[in-house]
């Protein structure tokens, strides 16, 4: 099931290509690192994450939460980037969001936030884009709360540093297609505040921008065109 055979209609998603092949790393640390302390390198621990984030996308929340932990306990400062440490921090903080643990995910989203690396040091332009998407994940956070203005505050940073970096940061054209369903949907969660607030300009504007982003022959441009 993995591999893209000729007769195939047309090629996995990068989503569904990223989250088989990272079964195998997971598979790799529970068989060979569960019971010895033995330093997992840094490609091996993205992986992990990777698939921790892969399940979280699909709505695995149970299955993504003890995979995000289980990198956390691997995980080790000296050897490996803070980046992973991070991205673990925030994806749980997305994940209790979504199930309404509220306190708990404020807790996380805070200290994911502040975790990832200042500018100049290593992987700036992966740190921007991680900043712009958990500021994106506040927004949720806010939103689910009631505090619209918060709401609109966090999506608003999140785009504009996203959509910066998908544009302009060097090596980042390859980011272009994948960010593009996140910021995507950024606008489309501002939008619809503006809706409630009958701020009709800004919430054209603001759909126009999440149409521009999709793949216009789907049943969500026809949802955005409504």
């Amino acid at each position: 099931t993995l591999w893209n055979r000729p007769r195939d209609p047309k090629p996995f998603s990068r989503r569904r290509v990223a989250l088989c092949s990272d079964v195998f790393a997971y598979s790799y640390l529970d068989t060979k690192y569960r019971t010895a302390p033995v330093p997992v390198n840094g490609d091996t621990l993205r992986s992990y994450v990777d698939l921790a984030e892969g399940y979280a996308a699909i709505g695995e929340d149970e299955i993504a939460e003890e995979k995000f932990r289980g990198a956390m306990s691997i995980y080790n400062g000296s050897l490996h980037s803070v980046m992973l440490l991070s991205r673990c921090l925030c994806g749980l903080g997305a994940l209790c969001t979504r199930q309404g643990r509220f306190r708990e995910a404020i807790e996380y989203l805070t200290k994911g936030f502040n975790s990832i690396p200042k500018p100049g040091e290593k992987e700036v332009n992966l740190a921007a884009l991680m900043k712009g998407r958990t500021l994106g994940y506040m927004g949720q956070l806010f939103r689910q709360e009631g505090d619209d203005e918060g709401a609109v505050k966090h999506f608003a940073s999140a785009i504009e540093i996203m959509e910066r970096v998908v544009e302009h940061g060097e090596g980042m054209k390859g980011y272009k297609e994948s960010q593009a369903g996140e910021i995507l949907q950024l606008y489309y969660q501002l939008g619809k505040i503006y809706l409630e607030q009958k701020d009709w300009e800004k919430s054209i504007y603001t759909y126009k921008r999440a149409y521009q982003l999709c793949d216009q022959t789907t049943i969500h441009a026809a949802e955005i065109m409504l």
